[in-house]
């Protein structure tokens, strides 16, 4: 398939959020498209803006449901980077525990609606390297991701301690932005 990566961000998701991203995707007839969604709880670069806690909580259920609502009606196949780049602290702010609560309600929210949708666990080279403090486990995350931005990401140890760790968990890995 061809990936169209777009970005969601939870807490401004409204009922026709995907109108015009589904669009996007019929315009480009002939291709079997899938769209890759990065769905964020924070402000990207301003990490006190995290919101995750609030998710883990159940007080975003509601777009929540919104953004499930509109995944449904594109009626496309989709993979969902929850809270992408997990542990780039510095630019999200997300929390170990509570992101992987947030991540859980989310994919079982979405699984109980039973659609074509894989969850994606997203690791970003230039953040932290405990990455397995926040791992939701393996009945969550469909796809682990990894984003690489430069070169030296590329033979980095840590790089390839992911991928070993992915291929552990008999995990496919996407490069999920590079």
């Amino acid at each position: 398939p061809v990936i169209y990566m777009t970005y969601v961000g939870l807490k401004s998701v409204t009922s026709d959020w995907a109108d015009g991203l589904k669009a996007e995707l019929m315009s480009h007839s002939g291709k079997f498209l899938v769209a890759q969604i990065g769905l964020n709880m924070t402000t990207d670069g301003t990490p006190a803006t995290h919101y995750e806690q609030d998710v883990a909580a159940g007080l975003l259920d509601k777009q929540i449901t919104m953004f499930i609502d509109g995944l449904e009606a594109m009626a496309i196949p989709a993979y969902v980077r929850i809270g992408y780049e997990f542990n780039g602290l510095a630019w999200n702010g997300y929390q170990a525990e509570t992101y992987k609560q947030a991540f859980i309600r989310i994919t079982n929210m979405i699984r109980a609606r039973g659609i074509e949708v894989a969850t994606v666990w997203d690791f970003a080279m230039d953040g932290v390297m405990n990455y397995m403090d926040f791992y939701p486990g393996d009945s969550y995350a469909d796809w682990w991701a990894i984003n690489v931005f430069s070169k030296s990401h590329l033979t980095n140890a840590n790089a390839y301690a992911f991928i070993q760790a992915a291929g552990n968990h008999i995990k496919p890995v996407m490069i999920g932005e590079t």
